[in-house]
């Protein structure tokens, strides 16, 4: 019995141990079917969508009143995301991981580049351009951590279409005084077991 508690006691504590040193994110998706527009063409995206500040010429369009390349870039629902005037495009928040996003070539019958910037305090962490394909979207496996700001930039025809921008929030890094804490509370823990045990 008491080898037992004392077992619980230690896995109860390491597991609380990994618990503060891997915190938990669940993703968030950003489909652009709840923002404030529920249209039949397309304006500009509202401020803050999705805690985002986003730039301008940004807008989020309905995808069954528009053109077949359009309409093939919403991806989950009836809208989507789409760079205005054929315009770069770049969004920011605090620190977050992101996942990916569908892609897509909404305006002409060719295909383009996008080019897309991962930032973090102004400072470059990550680059990479995509082939976009007119009217079949691509999806864009990211996995950037710790960034709080992405641009787009598209080449050739200059029009790319977005849907599903999934991110996470970056988990926070654990304390030293919590980590000490929960070191202190393991060795604690071992000595009573050891004490235990020569009584």
């Amino acid at each position: 019995m008491k080898k037992t508690l004392s077992s619980a006691l230690t896995a109860l504590a390491f597991g609380t141990l990994l618990l503060g040193l891997s915190g938990t994110a669940k993703a968030t998706i950003l489909n652009f079917d709840d923002t404030s527009y529920q249209g039949t063409y397309y304006t500009e995206l509202e401020d803050n969508y999705g805690g985002f500040t986003w730039s301008s010429n940004v807008g989020v369009y309905f995808g069954p009143n528009c053109s077949f390349g359009y309409n093939s870039g919403t991806v989950s629902g009836d809208y989507a995301l789409v760079n205005l005037l054929a315009s770069d495009v770049s969004l920011g928040n605090g620190l977050f991981d992101w996942i990916g996003a569908w892609f897509t070539e909404p305006h002409r019958e060719s295909e383009s580049t996008l080019k897309i910037f991962g930032w973090e305090n102004n400072i470059l962490k990550y680059a990479t351009e995509i082939d976009l394909v007119y009217a079949s979207p691509v999806w864009f496996e990211a996995n950037w951590s710790g960034i709080d700001s992405i641009s787009f930039a598209a080449c050739e025809t200059g029009w790319f279409a977005m849907d599903d921008f999934t991110f996470t929030e970056s988990a926070p890094v654990p304390e030293p005084g919590t980590l000490l804490l929960l070191g202190s509370g393991l060795a604690g823990l071992a000595w009573y077991r050891r004490m235990r045990k020569e009584s």
